[in-house]
C-alpha cells in the first residue's frame, strides 16, 4: 500500500490476490537526461536535438514499460490541464524531439562539428532499477549514432549533492517531482536556481516567469496562457533528452479504509496519507486475515 508497484508484477498479483483493490497513475516524477546548456557540446542546440532524435521513445514504451507509459509528459503531464499542450498541438520543432530519426541525428551532429560523435558522463542514482534499465537503453541508442554516454552510479545523497553544487560536467540523469506549476518552472529552468541541472539561462524564460509571478494585475487565465506557451518554448530548446513517463500501480486490501491509491501528497511526502488511513479489523478478520 502506498508504494508504486511496477506494471510487470500486476497481472500475477491480481491472479494470486483477487481481493486487492488497485489504482493506476503516472509515476510522480519525470525522468530525463539533463544536458548542461552552458557547456560544450550541449551549448549547441543541434547536439541536444540530435540526442533526442537518437532515442526510440516509442520502443522504450513498448519494451521496457510494456505499453504502460506516456510519450509526452515533460515537464508536466496532462493532469496539469491549465498549462499542458498535447503533443499533436505543439510546434513542429517541439514535436520532432519525440520522433526517432537516427539519420538526422547523425547529420545534426556532423553539422555541429561532431561527425564521429563524442563521449560524456552522466551521474545517476543507483537505488532505482527501472531508472538504471531506462538509462541503459539510452546508452545503447546513443551508441548507434556514435555518442558514448558513461553512466556514473551513485547513492541518492551524492547524486543530489552533485546536482545542487553543479558538479556534473555535462549531463545528469534527472528525476524530478512535478511540484506546482510556478515552482516546477522556476527550479528547473530559471537562471541561477539551485536545481536547474540544464543550466538554462534564457532571458525569455526568466522574463515570462517573473511577469506571471509578480504582476498583480494579470488574471489567472492570462497567466496560464503565458505559461502554456512558455513550456512549449522550453521544450523547443531541448534542454534534456526527454524520456517517456511510466504508469505505476498501487494495491491495497479492502480493510484499509480512507485510502484510494494515493502515493504522494505535496511532492514526495506521504505522511498526510498515513495520518488518515485506518484498519477495519472486523473486516480483516472476516476475510481470514
Amino acid at each position: 500500500m502506498g508504494e508504486p508497484v511496477d506494471s510487470k508484477y500486476v497481472d500475477e498479483l491480481k491472479k494470486s490476490n483477487p481481493q486487492l483493490k488497485w489504482s493506476r497513475t503516472l509515476y510522480g516524477s519525470n525522468e530525463s537526461i539533463a544536458l548542461r546548456m552552458d557547456t560544450k557540446p550541449f551549448n549547441d542546440i543541434r547536439v541536444r536535438q540530435a540526442l533526442n532524435l537518437a532515442i526510440n521513445k516509442k520502443e522504450i514504451i513498448d519494451s521496457l514499460f510494456r505499453g504502460q507509459a506516456e510519450l509526452h509528459t515533460y515537464p508536466y503531464p496532462a493532469n496539469f490541464a491549465e498549462i499542458y499542450t498535447p503533443l499533436e498541438k505543439m510546434s513542429p520543432a517541439a514535436r520532432e524531439l519525440y520522433t526517432y530519426n537516427p539519420e538526422k541525428a547523425k547529420k545534426l551532429l556532423a553539422e555541429a562539428g561532431y561527425p564521429n560523435g563524442f563521449t560524456f558522463k552522466a551521474p545517476i542514482f543507483n537505488n532505482n532499477q527501472i531508472s538504471l534499465d531506462l538509462a541503459a537503453m539510452v546508452v545503447a541508442y546513443l551508441a548507434k549514432v556514435g555518442v558514448k554516454m558513461e553512466l556514473e552510479p551513485m547513492e541518492y545523497a551524492s547524486w543530489l549533492s552533485t546536482m545542487i553544487n553543479k558538479k556534473h560536467t555535462s549531463a545528469l540523469y534527472f528525476s524530478n517531482g512535478h511540484g506546482t506549476i510556478l515552482a516546477g518552472i522556476r527550479k528547473n529552468f530559471l537562471t541561477g536556481q539551485g536545481w536547474n541541472p540544464h543550466m538554462m539561462s534564457d532571458p525569455h524564460v526568466d522574463k515570462v516567469w517573473n511577469t506571471v509571478n509578480e504582476d498583480p494585475n494579470l488574471s489567472d487565465e492570462k497567466a496560464y496562457a503565458e505559461l502554456k506557451k512558455l513550456i512549449v518554448f522550453i521544450i523547443e530548446q531541448a534542454p534534456a533528452i526527454i524520456l517517456p513517463q511510466r504508469y505505476v500501480y498501487t494495491a491495497w486490501w479492502p480493510w484499509v479504509k480512507n485510502y484510494y491509491g494515493e502515493q504522494r501528497v505535496g511532492q514526495q511526502r506521504s505522511g498526510p496519507i498515513w495520518a488518515r488511513v485506518w484498519i477495519d479489523q472486523e473486516l480483516k478478520k472476516k476475510m481470514g486475515y
